[in-house]
């Protein structure tokens, strides 16, 4: 029976080593077959630690200065203490946490960390099965100068409002993205009784389009960011955006009733 930590420490035994990995992964290393700490403060190149599916309840980052993709799906951390020994919260872009047992916190604990542009918080039906629960609560307006936001996930959590202060970035990955499923902002509370049950109910009349929901809001959208309508450059980027979708809808609209009327003569 072995830790994580013991197998990094017999992989990379010397401190000249550990300087000089940029990645760590699960891929290279295996898991650990015990709960614990992993103490990566020598890892002063590090880049990118990517392990899901173990048993990690925390990690030493004091000396990861050069961060920019934290992946612990799927572990057993019940605190988020841990990510306040990143040196550069600023460089960190992708953080994964979902799946997890993270007792309740309030989702501004992650706005320092604006240059994210993946953040996954939630927890996953499977997960819920096994009794797993990461329990973040609040409101998405501590995202809002997380201008980089391209996806993100509050699945059964209580994250409940907020959508107003949602970044342009994310609402533009969404229109890239959309399908039909709501891809690129993941908030179901899979027959919970989770408070992100009205994020979905904002969105779902919308096709869990953000920019159309935004657009459809504007008393919401001045009162969280009047910048919108009184600066005149975005205020021209504002209806520009807002004429565009509205030829979009139609277009669809269009598209939809012809294939009704090929339907129904055939």
């Amino acid at each position: 029976m072995t830790t994580l930590q013991e197998q990094l420490n017999r992989k990379y035994p010397t401190k000249e080593d550990r300087e000089n990995i940029k990645d760590i992964n699960s891929n290279e290393i295996g898991s650990g077959s015990e709960r614990g700490e992993l103490d990566l403060s020598e890892y002063k190149g590090l880049e990118k630690l990517i392990l899901p599916g173990n048993k990690i309840i925390s990690v030493n980052f004091s000396g990861c200065k050069e961060l920019t993709i934290v992946n612990l799906v799927e572990n057993d951390l019940t605190s988020v203490d841990f990510l306040n020994t990143i040196p550069n919260p600023e460089k960190l872009e992708s953080l994964s946490i979902f799946d997890n047992n993270i007792q309740p916190t309030d989702i501004s604990f992650f706005s320092k960390f604006i240059n994210l542009k993946y953040l996954k918080i939630g927890t996953r039906k499977p997960s819920l099965e096994k009794g797993k629960h990461n329990q973040f609560y609040g409101s998405l307006k501590s995202y809002q100068n997380l201008t980089k936001l391209e996806d993100i996930c509050i699945e059964a959590t209580d994250v409940n409002e907020g959508l107003e202060y949602l970044p342009e970035s994310l609402a533009k990955a969404i229109k890239k993205n959309i399908n039909g499923n709501y891809s690129s902002i993941e908030c179901s509370p899979h027959d919970t009784n989770a408070k992100c049950s009205q994020i979905q109910d904002q969105l779902r009349p919308f096709n869990y389009d953000l920019e159309a929901w935004q657009l459809a809001h504007p008393d919401k959208m001045y009162k969280a960011r009047p910048k919108l309508f009184t600066d005149p450059d975005s205020k021209d980027k504002w209806l520009k955006s807002l004429t565009d979708k509205i030829n979009q809808t139609q277009q669809e609209l269009t598209q939809t009733k012809q294939n009704e009327t090929d339907k129904t003569k055939k």
